[in-house]
């Protein structure tokens, strides 16, 4: 589903790094291999709010931050995220941190699929790729086709 949703935007690649190896996967042993793969990218590592308030608890956090040429948060309109408690455990992240405003949208992948198995509209929530992929595989809905 993600080939298919970015498959049509030049500006982004589908990695397989965390598919063809044996776990535990750790995001800093996945981001050490990207830029072995990428020498000359820029890294720019995403996530929500909630992570990184418990960025912390992750598997080597600092060394993971070290590993990141940047660190974008999206942030949700009005969320306040209180990162204070990390400045003595990862203190290089503040060098590194970016809030990105993200736009607040109205449904979630759970939504999404409760809407698809209890046979609700939902084909405008998706890129058209990715309804399709769901459509033709009958997913969310017990093995049947939402038609």
């Amino acid at each position: 589903m993600v080939k298919a949703a970015i498959n049509a935007d030049p500006m982004f690649a589908l990695s397989y790094v965390d598919i063809n190896r044996p776990g535990p996967h750790y995001i800093l042993d996945t981001m050490r291999i990207l830029h072995q793969e990428y020498p000359r990218a820029e890294l720019v590592y995403l996530m929500g709010g909630d992570s990184l308030e418990n960025l912390l608890h992750w598997f080597k956090p600092a060394e993971f931050i070290d590993t990141c040429d940047r660190v974008g948060v999206m942030r949700r309109p009005g969320e306040q995220i209180n990162i204070e408690h990390l400045r003595d455990g990862i203190p290089r992240l503040f060098n590194k941190l970016e809030f990105i405003d993200a736009p607040l949208l109205e449904i979630s992948s759970n939504q999404i699929r409760t809407l698809a198995a209890n046979d609700q509209p939902y084909r405008y929530y998706l890129p058209a790729e990715v309804y399709a992929l769901v459509q033709k595989f009958g997913l969310y809905q017990g093995g049947e086709k939402n038609e």
